[in-house]
């Protein structure tokens, strides 16, 4: 019989598996791992955002075209919309259903100013009602997005060892899974990106277990531990050195890293 995570990377890759159902197979996982960080956003997925609730970015559509309906035209187009990204809430299984139609019609959140057109005064079009429309593949590619967040999360649980043999994890899984950093909103290293001054730096303890289980030293995780340290309170022209500290560490601990190293690699921003 296959892993759990084996069996959420098959579902993943095959075409005739909703998104809705990649879901709730990750949910279970993440339930049976205690992981309610990344359990809360897969309920968030499956039963939509509250109001107020933060949305991912990858769940904003941006462009389309405006329109009005007039009471003696109908719908009539007022402009293009690309400046403005509009958060999409509704549950996956909504989306699903959206991307299948010939185009997506959205309210947007707050009235868009329109100027008065064939004479009809400010006042009186300002009180149409408003609807962006815009093509299904952006829904299709926030499902896309969804899923692809998910294949790397499963791909993280299996590097460390993260199966799921005959339906449950062990202690030792279970311990490992939580000093996993699950980045919702855009895949973020420890070190950050490199090319910018501000750098989010994640605590030590993200990486540690699996350092230590990779066999590790004590003095090299020392090492790195300091490393992220600095880090964090690090001058901008002070970083660039740090972060070339941590790529010389990578070198030299290449050997006890092996099967780990993408692991760490992603972690410090490598790849």
């Amino acid at each position: 019989m296959a892993s759990l995570v084996h069996e959420l990377q098959t579902d993943i890759r095959r075409s005739d598996k909703s998104v809705t159902e990649i879901l709730r197979t990750a949910k279970l996982i993440s339930a049976k791992l205690g992981l309610s960080e990344i359990s809360e956003w897969m309920e968030s997925e499956l039963s939509g955002y509250a109001v107020g609730q933060t949305i991912p970015s990858f769940r904003k559509i941006a462009g389309g075209t405006l329109q009005l309906l007039n009471p003696y035209h109908g719908w009539i187009p007022a402009g293009d919309m690309s400046e403005l990204a509009i958060p999409i809430g509704q549950p996956v299984s909504e989306l699903e259903e959206l991307a299948k139609g010939k185009q997506i019609c959205i309210t947007p959140p707050r009235h868009i100013p329109v100027h008065s057109m064939d004479g009809i005064g400010d006042d009186l079009v300002s009180q149409f009602q408003q609807r962006i429309v815009n093509s299904p593949v952006k829904v299709k590619r926030i499902l896309e997005a969804i899923k692809e967040r998910i294949l790397d999360w499963s791909i993280e649980l299996e590097q460390r060892g993260i199966l799921g043999e005959n339906m449950s994890f062990d202690a030792e899984e279970k311990q490992s899974a939580k000093s996993q950093t699950f980045h919702i909103q855009n895949a973020t290293g420890v070190f950050g990106n490199v090319s910018h001054s501000q750098v989010t730096i994640y605590d030590y303890s993200s990486i540690h277990q699996t350092l230590k289980q990779a066999g590790v030293p004590q003095d090299a995780r020392n090492e790195i531990e300091n490393i992220m340290d600095a880090l964090k309170t690090a001058k901008p022209e002070e970083k660039k050195s740090l972060i070339e500290r941590g790529k010389c560490w990578m070198v030299k601990n290449e050997e006890f890293l092996g099967a780990s190293a993408s692991i760490i690699r992603k972690a410090f921003g490598l790849e």
